[in-house]
């Protein structure tokens, strides 16, 4: 073919090309930069989302170990309770025990709290009593009574207030005693 063009406007075609052919290819190359740089955010994010949902399972899956840890801790303790409590019943006879505790309570007198414990030997067992009445009098008269049985020593008057309820003395006391079964009760 037969160009008429001047060499001038040729040479300006073949750079005007050139010219449009390396911006394609740089647009190209930027592109594919771009979609590269998009993916790897996109994987980055995909990784950082797996690692936060391995995290909280993993932090589900520790409460719940520390959860049956916590069963696991409540269930020896009750069972050492159990066990406990097993040898104490086994040991003594507890109907005999409240028995000789209600028998010496003056009528006037209010229990408020009665805690028993083994002592180190075992052979006898450490009573506290607290309760309240409107005379002095039955305090002293309790703790002789629980003096005169034959199972429980050593009753001692640990505490005695004197408080006004309704316009009315009331004391309130504590005390002690020790417990030994009598031979044969055991």
């Amino acid at each position: 073919m037969l160009s008429l063009l001047p060499p001038e406007l040729k040479e300006a075609r073949r750079t005007r090309s050139a010219l449009i052919n390396v911006a394609v290819i740089y647009l190209i190359v930027i592109a594919l930069v771009g979609l590269a740089i998009a993916g790897l955010m996109t994987w980055g994010f995909m990784q950082q989302s797996d690692i936060s949902d391995r995290r909280s399972q993993i932090e589900q899956l520790t409460s719940q170990r520390r959860a049956k840890n916590e069963i696991v801790t409540k269930a020896s303790f009750v069972e050492d309770r159990l066990r406990a409590a097993t040898t104490a019943q086994e040991k003594y006879r507890w109907e005999a025990i409240l028995n000789e505790i209600a028998s010496a309570t003056p009528t006037d007198t209010v229990l408020t709290s009665t805690r028993v414990a083994t002592t180190a030997q075992g052979a006898s067992i450490d009573i506290a009593i607290s309760g309240s009445t409107f005379d002095r009098r039955s305090i002293v008269l309790y703790r002789d009574k629980l003096e005169a049985s034959d199972a429980i020593t050593k009753a001692t008057i640990l505490s005695l207030s004197e408080s006004i309820v309704d316009n009315r003395k009331v004391f309130s006391f504590s005390l002690s005693a020790t417990y030994t079964p009598v031979k044969g009760e055991e």
